[in-house]
């Protein structure tokens, strides 16, 4: 009998962390924690509603604008400066866009962690919202080289209804505009 360990980071402005695994520096730890100044300032940083990258694959049903807000179906918001798009699909389906991206748990599955490449960068390949759920998420951090702390370097791809196979094939599809 194995143990599985979960890993729930809490962040500043409600961010996703998952991180890629070749960074250290960039572990959900050491990006989803603000040290005890930082949160004190009270200070939430707002991030540009400009969304730098784009789906070339979407799921069939799937509208390939990106509609402003939360997916109908979608979780609120996670901080009034978060920024959500989705790609609205049929039967209630969607994909949201998060700036600054969405809590979630990550396994502590070790060096064996699976990954993706999205946007030129290999990152985890997916994460639950919370423990145990069935609510998903690909983080991204963009620009690869930005700094750890720029919180609107963190972006999230929410699914709403979306299979985990279909998500994974939207985050390996984006591509910069």
């Amino acid at each position: 009998m194995g143990l599985t360990v979960a890993v729930l980071v809490v962040g500043a402005c409600g961010s996703d962390q998952v991180a890629r695994r070749s960074e250290p520096s960039r572990s959900p730890a050491s990006v989803g924690t603000a040290s005890s100044e930082e949160k004190s300032s009270g200070e939430d940083q707002t991030c540009s509603e400009e969304i730098p990258f784009d789906a070339t694959y979407l799921p069939g049903g799937f509208e390939h604008k990106l509609v402003p807000g939360p997916a109908p179906r979608g979780r609120p918001r996670d901080g009034e400066e978060q920024v959500i798009f989705h790609f609205r699909g049929s039967n209630g389906r969607a994909i949201e866009v998060r700036r600054p991206g969405t809590l979630f748990v990550e396994l502590a599955q070790g060096d064996d962690a699976p990954t993706i490449h999205v946007l030129g960068e290999d990152t985890a390949a997916f994460g639950p919202i919370n423990p145990g759920g069935n609510e998903f998420i690909v983080f991204i951090t963009y620009p690869s080289n930005a700094d750890p702390e720029d919180q609107c370097a963190w972006f999230s791809l929410n699914e709403v209804g979306v299979s985990l196979a279909e998500l994974k094939k939207v985050a390996e599809g984006l591509r910069e505009i």
